[in-house]
C-alpha cells in the first residue's frame, strides 16, 4: 500500500520538478500531511543522482486541513558497478510536522526498491 494519496507535478524547469504530495492518514491519532518539494535527476558517467528538498512556493500555498511536512534533504546515488550490480546510497532527513503512524515508515521503506527502478528507467528507457 502506498502512503501517497495524491501527487501533482506543479512545475518542470531546468531547476527540476516541483511536486505536491498529500499523504494518507493511517491512524486517527495522526493528522493528514502534505509536502511541496523540488526534485532533480542527474547522470554523471556511470552514476545517477536524484535529490529533493522542500520549497515554499505560491503554486501550492499551505492548506490548513493538512500539517505541512518539510523535506530537509532526500538524496539517492546509484552507481553502476557492472551490468548486474549497482551500489546505492540513500540519505533522507524529513520533519513530518508531528507524530506519524509506524505503518507510514514501514511502507516508505518497502517502496525504496520501486523508486530505484523508476529512477534507472528514466535514464535507460
Amino acid at each position: 500500500m502506498a502512503t501517497v494519496a495524491d501527487q501533482k507535478l506543479l512545475e518542470e524547469t531546468g531547476e527540476g520538478q516541483l511536486v505536491y504530495q498529500q499523504h494518507k492518514t493511517l491512524s486517527a491519532a495522526s493528522s493528514k500531511r502534505d509536502v511541496v518539494f523540488r526534485r532533480k535527476y542527474e547522470e554523471q558517467g556511470n552514476t545517477i543522482f536524484a535529490y529533493a528538498a522542500s520549497e515554499a512556493n505560491p503554486l501550492m500555498p499551505e492548506n490548513k486541513q493538512f500539517a505541512r511536512a518539510t523535506l530537509i534533504l532526500h538524496g539517492i546515488r546509484i552507481e553502476q558497478l557492472n551490468d548486474k550490480l549497482s551500489r546505492v546510497t540513500l540519505v533522507s532527513c524529513l520533519d513530518f510536522g508531528g507524530w506519524i503512524h509506524e505503518k507510514f515508515l514501514e511502507q516508505e521503506v518497502s517502496r525504496v526498491a520501486l523508486r530505484l527502478i523508476k529512477i534507472k528507467q528514466q535514464f535507460h528507457a
